[in-house]
C-alpha cells in the first residue's frame, strides 16, 4: 500500500536524516515563502505523490514530505513570516495535504514532529486524516445499505 511520510521537524538531526533517506526515496521539500497559496502548494505536493503512484515501479515505495529539513528555506519563512506564524502556516499545510492523501486512499501516514510543529499540530494532521476517512466510510456503508 501507499505511504507517506511527513515531517516537520526542524531539528538539527532532520537535514542529515533526509538527506539519508532521499539517496533512495522521493522526498518532497515544502516552501511557503514562494508566494503561492497553501492551497496551491498542497495540490502541488498531491500532485507530487501521484506522479509517482502512477509509476509502476514506485508504488508501494515510502514518499516524504518535509518542511525543516532545507534550514535555508526554514531560515526564509521565519524571516517573512516570524516563527510562529511559519510553523502555523506549515501545520495546517500539513493538515491539508494528509486529509487530500487520505480522501486519495493512502492508509499508512507517518507523521515525525519537531520543536516547530509537535503536539498539537501533529494531532491536527491525524484529526484531519481520520475525519477524512470516517467521511468515506460513512459514504460507502450508506451507498451499500441503498443497494
Amino acid at each position: 500500500g501507499r505511504t507517506v511520510i511527513l515531517a516537520g521537524s526542524c531539528s538539527a538531526a532532520t537535514p542529515v536524516q533526509v538527506h539519508e533517506f532521499e539517496t533512495t526515496h522521493p522526498v518532497y521539500h515544502i516552501d511557503v515563502t514562494n508566494g503561492r497559496s497553501l492551497d496551491e502548494i498542497s495540490e502541488e505536493v498531491v500532485a507530487w505523490c501521484q506522479a509517482h503512484w502512477n509509476r509502476a515501479t514506485a508504488t508501494s515505495q515510502p514518499l516524504l514530505i518535509c518542511s525543516g529539513a532545507r534550514t535555508d528555506r526554514v531560515a526564509a519563512a521565519r524571516a517573512l513570516f516570524g516563527e510562529t506564524e511559519s510553523a502555523q502556516m506549515t501545520e495546517q499545510l500539513f493538515s491539508m495535504i494528509a486529509q487530500q492523501l487520505v480522501e486519495l486512499g493512502v492508509r499508512r501516514l507517518i507523521v515525525a514532529g519537531g520543536e516547530t510543529n509537535s503536539g498539537r499540530a501533529m494531532g491536527n494532521v491525524l484529526a484531519a486524516a481520520l475525519s477524512a476517512h470516517r467521511t468515506k466510510v460513512r459514504k460507502l456503508w450508506r451507498s451499500s445499505v441503498l443497494l
